[in-house]
């Protein structure tokens, strides 16, 4: 299951990578070096049964040069992964990640561009609202979104944040997103999820992801 993550810079990509698959240890980087130096990195883990994460670049949208440069090497690693004819070699989906606090207005274009280049090839995109600590904060955002059409939107923690009165915030909503994307990835892409593939992606979810929900509480 290859999962392309997209998004603006410091959105939170690696973020969300590392603690889905390595359990909070930084091995995606968080933040790209000059420009053209890195564009896609792939990450797999040994203890995530059947999950390849796709790190990209981090989208500038004050540069216009960023948006066409990023959309273009997508369409074609996408297009690569699909010559290949192996239907385990695809991307099956596409996390596409936004700051929770920032109403993305000059994203929407984008991401409905996106959704209708990809929708051809079956590849859902889910959005990530990244950063999402503030329950006002993230049910304004999912109503603009909602306004919008856009119906697969899952708000996530991915790491614990403390703050300085004491106040903890545990990770959440990392296991609905990736059951959601099995979900997706079982519709589009038949053959794809064997009962033995769903299962251990499933029990990895049950055992490593859902442990994290709990409720907000103080030291």
């Amino acid at each position: 299951l290859t999962v392309m993550v997209l998004g603006q810079t410091r959105v939170g990509k690696s973020c969300l990578i590392n603690n889905i698959l390595f359990d909070g240890k930084i091995v995606a980087r968080e933040g790209f070096c000059e420009f053209g130096e890195r564009d896609l990195e792939q990450y797999v883990s040994e203890t995530v049964p059947y999950l390849r994460l796709v790190d990209t670049r981090g989208i500038e949208f004050s540069k216009e040069f960023s948006v066409e440069y990023l959309d273009k090497i997508t369409k074609e690693f996408i297009k690569e992964q699909f010559e290949k004819k192996d239907i385990n070699n695809y991307v099956h989906c596409i996390w596409y990640c936004i700051d929770s606090s920032k109403i993305p207005h000059h994203e929407i274009m984008f991401i409905y561009n996106l959704m209708n280049v990809m929708a051809s090839s079956k590849i859902s995109v889910i959005i990530v609202l990244t950063q999402a600590e503030y329950e006002e904060r993230i049910n304004k955002m999912k109503q603009y979104l909602k306004n919008k059409n856009f119906e697969d939107v899952i708000d996530v923690v991915a790491r614990q944040i403390e703050f300085g009165n004491g106040i903890i915030i545990p990770p959440h909503g990392l296991d609905k997103l990736v059951e959601m994307t099995i979900k997706k990835c079982q519709t589009n892409f038949d053959g794809l999820m064997t009962k033995d593939y769903n299962e251990r992606l499933t029990e990895y979810v049950k055992n490593n992801l859902s442990k994290n929900n709990s409720e907000i509480k103080s030291r």
